[in-house]
């Protein structure tokens, strides 16, 4: 999005190394080959838009310094939660990825909560460093369930508005003024 792209320039342009992981939705074969009006309402049945055939591709973009690899990331059910195999694979393919390149990350940030609160969590493990996490929009009952199972892995967690802080406050009773 451009306000994480504008984030990842000015770390970069502060002498900071930067790597971008771009976990993209990829569903199985025959929803890409769906009818438009099928496709239309399922978007209108789960809330959000079924990812074309382009972001479903493994990818590789240097933006103005920014490294960014496009990792397709399997889910069969639109509107899911990521299962926890997919999400422990697609974490192998990423400390593959960053191997490969020697990138040993000291800080991993991610934004929505499913599938990077689990890749969070993982990755807090395996490499002994610092999460945050940004909550874009209202969590459903799965998202607030993830939210608490993970909630001692993510050191930070920040909210797009006030007024998302807000809801999920009255559904969990977690002090997130101190995270």
């Amino acid at each position: 999005t451009p306000v994480v792209n504008y984030f990842c320039e000015s770390w970069v342009n502060s002498g900071h190394n930067v790597l971008v992981i771009n976990s993209t939705t990829k569903f199985p074969f025959f929803y890409y080959l769906l009818p438009k009006k099928i496709e239309q309402y399922i978007e209108s049945r789960v809330g959000f838009n079924l990812p074309n055939k382009f972001i479903t591709k493994k990818k590789f973009v240097n933006q103005n310094g920014v490294r960014i690899y496009q990792l397709p990331l399997f889910k069969v059910i639109p509107g899911s939660i990521y299962s926890d195999k997919d999400i422990k694979n697609h974490s192998i393919e990423i400390s593959n990825k960053l191997r490969k390149i020697n990138f040993i990350p000291d800080v991993a940030l991610g934004h929505w909560i499913n599938p990077q609160i689990k890749l969070l969590s993982l990755f807090k493990k395996i490499y002994n460093i610092k999460t945050s996490l940004v909550i874009h929009g209202d969590l459903n009952k799965r998202e607030l369930n993830l939210l608490i199972d993970n909630f001692e892995n993510i050191d930070r967690i920040g909210f797009r508005n006030l007024s998302i802080l807000k809801d999920v406050e009255k559904k969990i009773k977690f002090d997130f003024k101190n995270k």
